[in-house]
Formats: structure tokens, C-alpha cells, sequence
């Protein structure tokens, strides 16, 4: 397929926010009640507010301050859900050892009843009304602020720049050494890396 080359002096403002609202509407579809299971729905919102956040960063030149405001907001409600996605992997991970007998089941039987009695009283991490209607609050203030920015001076070449800089970014944190590497680098090294992923 051939594709038209874009010229660094077009707009980019219209399709970030296209980008931005599209991301938004995922991730109110997927908190909607009885929609999916809430494992599912978590793991969906959860994956769209990364890739939110991510947009948001190339918003910076233009939005300043109030896109940072807005990524943590992003990222505190993301957080709140993570307790039951974790442990629900953790569960998965159990019966995958089990599965291919790297652990007995006698012995499997009380981690699983450990892990799904913390995940019975992670209320932090329910996908309850009260966080359901703070998600589509977030969601309403979100939308109203990408389509401000959809008129904005924001020239391809400044979109250019700003995946040129994750790019950077992921680069820069690849560690010298792989074998010696401190959990922290690898975790600035992933975050990097999902961050420029979702970009792209």
C-alpha cells in the first residue's frame, strides 16, 4: 500500500485528539456495567489509560502543567485497580504451574484459597459504583480537554519530536550489563518501552 508522506509543517493536533478521545471511549466501554467481567474490564481500562498517558506526555508543549495533572489522575485511578488484576494473575500463575506439573495440587490448594481470600478484601481494587462514576468523570473532563486541543498550533514536526524523545528515552535506559541490572533500571526500562509503544 502506498502511503502519502506527511509534511512536517502540517497538523498533527487533529489526529492527537482524535487519538485521545478514541483511547477514552475504550476505556469508559470497558467499565460499563455488565459489559465484561471485572477482571476483563480492569485489564482493558487499565490498558487504556496507558496508552492515554502515553498520548498525553506528546501533549506537554502545548498543555504544559494540566497534561501532567492529567496523566497522574490517569494513573491514580489505574492504581486503585491493580490490587484484583494482580492477584487474579497470580491465580493464573498457580494453575499454570500446576497445569504443567512444576507443583502439586495438595500443595497449590492453599496458595489459591490464600490469594482468592486477599482478593475477596482488596476493596481498594474494586470495580465498585463509586469508582465506576470517578472513571466516567475522568473520562467527561478528558474528552473536554482533547477537543480543546483539536484546533491548536501543534505541527507534525512537533509530534515528530516528541516520539523522537520516547524513542530516546527507551534507548537511554537499556542497561550496559543485562545480568547486573538493578530491578529498578529494568522497570524504567519497561516503562520506557510501554510508554513508546502506545505512542507509536
Amino acid at each position: 500500500m502506498v502511503r502519502r508522506l506527511v509534511k512536517r509543517s502540517e497538523k498533527a493536533a487533529p489526529e492527537l485528539a482524535r487519538a485521545l478521545r478514541d483511547g477514552l471511549a475504550e476505556a469508559a466501554q470497558a467499565v460499563e456495567p455488565g459489559r465484561f467481567a471485572d477482571e476483563v474490564a480492569i485489564h482493558e481500562f487499565r490498558k487504556a489509560m496507558k496508552r492515554h498517558r502515553a498520548l498525553l506526555r506528546l501533549t506537554a508543549p502545548l498543555r504544559g502543567p494540566s497534561a501532567k495533572a492529567e496523566r497522574r489522575a490517569a494513573g491514580s485511578i489505574a492504581r486503585r485497580l491493580t490490587g484484583a488484576r494482580d492477584l487474579t494473575a497470580a491465580l493464573d500463575g498457580v494453575a499454570d504451574l500446576v497445569r504443567k506439573r512444576m507443583l502439586r495440587p495438595d500443595l497449590a490448594l492453599p496458595l489459591r484459597t490464600a490469594i482468592e481470600s486477599e482478593r475477596e478484601h482488596a476493596h481498594t481494587a474494586q470495580l465498585d459504583a463509586d469508582v465506576r462514576a470517578e472513571i466516567l468523570d475522568f473520562g467527561e473532563a478528558a474528552q473536554r480537554e482533547a477537543a480543546q486541543l483539536e484546533e491548536a498550533d501543534f505541527p507534525m514536526s512537533a509530534l515528530i519530536d516528541g516520539l523522537a524523545r520516547g524513542y530516546r528515552t527507551m534507548v537511554e535506559a537499556a542497561p550496559d550489563d543485562w545480568s547486573t541490572a538493578p530491578a529498578e533500571a529494568l522497570h524504567a526500562l519497561r516503562k520506557a518501552v510501554v510508554i513508546h509503544r502506545y505512542q507509536m
